[in-house]
């Protein structure tokens, strides 16, 4: 009998669904990045590591492979995106930070 999903597995089968190389891309982009328990991870650097990891067109990156926040969160960061404002001109990032 099938069953919905609880938001417990729903992280578990994101992570099974999002391709390795897309985990390997924000695993170095984090690392790279990392200082003083934080790492901030420009958007543009993780969609070019992607491009390289899984041989994906960066015009191509599905949405759904950067919306990670939930499973690097049940990791033991805290996670949060952050984006422009219409008007202003500042480059999206990640910021991871140690819980």
């Amino acid at each position: 009998m099938t069953k919905p999903i609880s938001p417990e597995e729903v992280v578990q089968l994101k992570l099974e669904q999002v391709p390795d190389g897309v985990i390997w891309a924000f695993n170095e982009a984090i690392a790279e990045h990392y200082q003083g328990g934080r790492a901030e991870v420009p958007l543009w650097l993780v969609r070019n590591k992607i491009t390289i990891h899984t041989d994906t067109p960066e015009d191509t990156i599905p949405g759904w492979w950067l919306d990670i926040e939930e499973i690097y969160r049940k990791e033991g960061w805290e996670v949060s995106f952050y984006k422009p404002d219409y008007g202003e001109s500042w480059q999206s990032y990640f910021d991871f930070r140690k819980k």
